[in-house]
């Protein structure tokens, strides 16, 4: 098992180190303003994406287990579930932090920090890519016994990166090293799509994008319009929020969204235990 474990110790450390080789390549280059503002914006988007990613973790030792047995009518069908609510959860998040980038970046870091909203906004396509390199890594190849291919598009991915940052950072500065991550994390999808599982095939998925990317239509709008007509950072935040979240549910719940129908069944479900509750 030594090996194994060893290729997977690389994989982590190479995802780990991704985005200190980013902050110490452009504190040489650039200076400490720039790693402050570029850091302020790493941590809001590592915060949202590592809830949405942490699903990986949950469902890691069944599939190993289908993939052992190689069962694909159930590994398909978890995968699916997986990338339904990577995809529902996912994906309003990446356009939620777009939209709000200046008030997120002022309320967290500061007036001063609000330099960093392009270079966040640079870093939500990295959060979006780093979904899908989730589910071909931690959920595909992991699962079925292929880290050696995952380990090598990680590390290549980094020396990637080294080099984007090299060319980059002197160019565009903070945004430069945003776009290099970006760029290395797709090198990091090819890699890992080389000599791909041809019984894999996750269903639906189509449907699934249209309605999300309908959702996050709705949800460019509806911001646009709330920040033409209010004022103050808190006030516009929390609104866009708000509504943002209600028209999403609607568009998914008229797309009959499992993920949307699901989360109801719960909410009605415990409004009766709780009604039932008060009634005795």
């Amino acid at each position: 098992h030594s090996i194994p474990i060893m290729m997977l110790f690389a994989t982590t450390l190479s995802q780990t180190i991704l985005p200190s080789i980013d902050m110490t390549m452009l504190g040489i280059a650039q200076g400490d303003v720039s790693v402050g503002l570029y850091s302020t914006a790493a941590k809001i988007i590592n915060c949202v994406s590592q809830v949405v990613i942490s699903i990986a973790w949950v469902v890691m030792p069944k599939l190993s287990y289908d993939f052992a047995n190689k069962n694909y009518n159930r590994i398909n069908n978890m995968l699916y579930k997986v990338s339904l609510l990577t995809v529902t959860v996912g994906m309003p998040c990446v356009v939620g932090i777009n939209v709000i980038a200046p008030e997120l970046i002022e309320i967290f870091g500061g007036h001063e920090y609000v330099g960093a909203s392009s270079c966040m906004q640079i870093m939500t396509i990295t959060m979006a890519i780093g979904f899908i390199v989730n589910i071909l890594g931690n959920m595909i190849l992991i699962p079925s016994m292929k880290e050696k291919q995952f380990m090598i598009a990680c590390v290549v991915s980094v020396g990637v990166n080294i080099i984007l940052n090299g060319i980059m950072i002197p160019l565009w500065n903070m945004n430069g090293a945003a776009v290099a991550t970006v760029m290395s994390s797709l090198v990091m999808i090819l890699i890992a799509t080389l000599k791909f599982d041809k019984n894999i095939h996750i269903k639906n998925l189509k449907k699934v994008f249209t309605e999300v990317f309908v959702g996050c239509l709705c949800i460019v709008i509806s911001a646009w319009i709330i920040k033409m007509f209010l004022n103050g950072i808190w006030v516009t935040t929390i609104a866009v929020i708000f509504v943002s979240v209600v028209i999403y549910a609607a568009v998914l719940l008229l797309f009959k969204n499992e993920v949307a129908l699901q989360i109801i069944n719960i909410l009605k479900k415990l409004l009766f235990a709780i009604t039932k509750k008060n009634c005795h």
